[in-house]
């Protein structure tokens, strides 16, 4: 009767035996950081209430020029909402702090920027 080698293990020098980075809730659950926490709280519901309110602002003015003036604040304070409500998800979703700093505070910026820049050739 033939008996079957045993079975052996081989692990080799170059392979990355850590355990992978958890993503999503479970790196923030994860993190031994308040202070990260605390960031993406005031991220999510400062600056994400600014940049939704921006959005708004903006595809307000740019809707004035196709529909009258109620409809089209009306349509952007429902997508206010809907943008509030992504950015929120986006801030606790994100890996990386230093995205969130630049891109919210950013886009709020910048679209603040382009509606006033609208606003002053829209004539009512």
């Amino acid at each position: 009767m033939k008996l079957d080698p045993p079975l052996t293990c081989v692990i080799h020098q170059d392979t990355n035996l850590t355990t992978p980075k958890p993503r999503g809730r479970a790196a923030l659950s994860a993190t031994n950081n308040p202070a990260a926490i605390v960031q993406r709280v005031l991220l999510a519901v400062l600056l994400g209430y600014f940049l939704s309110a921006e959005i708004a602002g903006l595809v307000g003015v740019s809707l004035t020029r196709f529909l009258d003036l109620s409809e089209s604040a009306t349509l952007s304070a429902m997508f206010a909402f809907i943008i509030y409500t992504l950015v929120i998800l986006w801030a606790f979703a994100d890996r990386s702090l230093i995205r969130l700093w630049v891109c919210i505070p950013g886009g709020a910026i910048s679209c603040y920027s382009l509606s006033t820049y609208l606003a002053a050739g829209v004539s009512i």
